[in-house]
């Protein structure tokens, strides 16, 4: 037994805590640790900044795109997978399965974006992040994302940053991909940095 949470769509009836319910007024299910696999969270910026480029072709669709790639490729080998929406502050806790990878799939169609420092999203995460110790994947532009957070989070669990890149071009291009490339070789010396083209 781990918790008692807030019923989400989807969650079996033989989990629901009636007592709780009874007590908090909505439904509650009692959450199971799932023996098994390393847990893996998926942090997807989905700040301003990330809707450059086209309505069809941008970097908040490529981040949508990529978290739902690795979203299947997890659930798929039985890891538990959260994902957690910068600014949105929409959070799914991990959880392992088809069902899982439907939640997040539904929770990243449904992304709109909205306005939060990536520092702040891992704090508001904190508490769930040292409870489950999972691989931290942060999909983002480094260059205009700070990153603080991200470089402290490192120090004390597996951090994968994957930077997009692609979409600027002209004078404003190279200023970007050199402020880019100097952002990638910082998370680099305190964890792992991919950089993805769009």
């Amino acid at each position: 037994f781990r918790e008692i949470r807030e019923y989400m769509p989807g969650d079996a009836m033989k989990f629901v805590n009636w007592k709780a319910t009874a007590r908090k007024g909505k439904l509650m299910v009692n959450q199971y640790e799932v023996e098994g696999k390393k847990a893996i969270w998926i942090f997807v910026d989905s700040n301003p900044y990330m809707l450059h480029g086209t309505t069809i072709k941008n970097y908040l669709e490529a981040a949508i795109e990529v978290a739902n790639a690795l979203a299947y490729y997890y659930t798929s080998r039985n890891h538990k997978v959260g994902l957690y929406v910068i600014g949105e502050r929409r959070l799914l806790h991990p959880d392992v399965g088809s069902r899982q990878f439907r939640r997040i799939s539904k929770a990243l169609i449904e992304v709109v974006g909205g306005v939060e420092n990536v520092s702040d999203a891992i704090q508001a995460c904190k508490n769930l992040i040292m409870f489950y110790k999972p691989l931290v994947i942060l999909i983002t532009r480094v260059e205009r994302a700070k990153l603080d957070g991200v470089v402290k989070l490192a120090r004390f669990l597996p951090v994968q940053v994957i930077a997009l890149k692609g979409l600027e071009s002209g004078f404003s291009g190279s200023i970007f991909d050199t402020l880019r490339r100097s952002c990638v070789s910082k998370l680099r010396s305190c964890g792992q940095c991919i950089e993805f083209d769009v």
